[in-house]
């Protein structure tokens, strides 16, 4: 089942962020100590689950959390007042900027 989430834009140290915790990972079958890789392409972010990915959840079982901050984002995300999450499957999230 797919679900989308909006959140708010925000910043750290200048730079974008994408800050996604809580039920909504566990729910989505994303749990601390999973790993994943990120690309960002056709003006999304996509992250998947991977069992050797270079990013891993932080957080605790009871509260994962995925934590993006760079200058990375900033293409991406700059001027976007809120993104869109979307849980299109167990391996896979797709962000993208609202307009």
């Amino acid at each position: 089942m797919t679900t989308s989430h909006e959140y708010n834009t925000c910043k750290n140290k200048g730079n974008c962020r994408v800050w996604i915790e809580g039920q909504r990972l566990i729910d989505a079958g994303w749990d601390n100590g999973d790993r994943f890789n990120k690309a960002i392409s056709e003006g999304v972010l996509t992250l998947v689950k991977v069992e050797d990915g270079r990013h891993k959840v932080a957080g605790t079982p009871a509260r994962p959390i995925i934590d993006l901050n760079g200058k990375y984002l900033n293409p991406l995300l700059e001027g976007a007042p809120r993104y869109r999450a979307t849980f299109a499957s167990p391996r896979l999230i797709v962000i993208e900027p609202i307009a």
